[in-house]
């Protein structure tokens, strides 16, 4: 499944709706993904950022769309962050499966982390990265 279908979801539900009355300054700020293949446990979290809160806003997927409010680790306000992907998170484990195979890695993929984020840094500024961790 691509990524904007979980954005859709999020969008749709009374519980973003709500808070983006409340919080109509909110804006987007990272998406996690946890492609999970052994419990089958998956996560999908879309984040905002409250700028007059100073929290971020977190809403789990899975299911019903949840809200969890937690607080910044700095006061360091984050960049905001523009989803266009073409990233299909159900393909992610065949191209992996492949990359492996050309390295002659015989492991079976237990975990998928998939972010989407900006990440700051001096020399880079340009925009957002994703991230992808594997577990084995």
């Amino acid at each position: 499944m691509k990524i904007q279908p979980y954005i859709t979801k999020l969008e749709s539900s009374k519980v973003f709706k709500n808070f983006k009355k409340e919080y109509s300054n909110a804006f987007l700020i990272a998406g996690f993904f946890v492609l999970d293949y052994e419990t089958g446990a998956n996560l999908h979290q879309i984040d905002y950022y409250m700028p007059t809160q100073k929290k971020v806003a977190a809403f789990t997927l899975d299911g019903e769309v949840a809200l969890k409010v937690m607080e910044t680790m700095n006061d360091r306000i984050p960049q905001k962050l523009v989803i266009k992907t073409k990233v299909d998170l159900d393909a992610l484990k065949g191209i992996l499966q492949d990359e492996m195979k050309n390295r002659n890695l015989t492991e079976n993929i237990k975990k998928i982390f998939e972010t989407r984020v900006h990440f700051w840094a001096p020399k880079r500024p340009w925009g957002s990265k994703k991230k992808r961790c594997v577990f084995l």
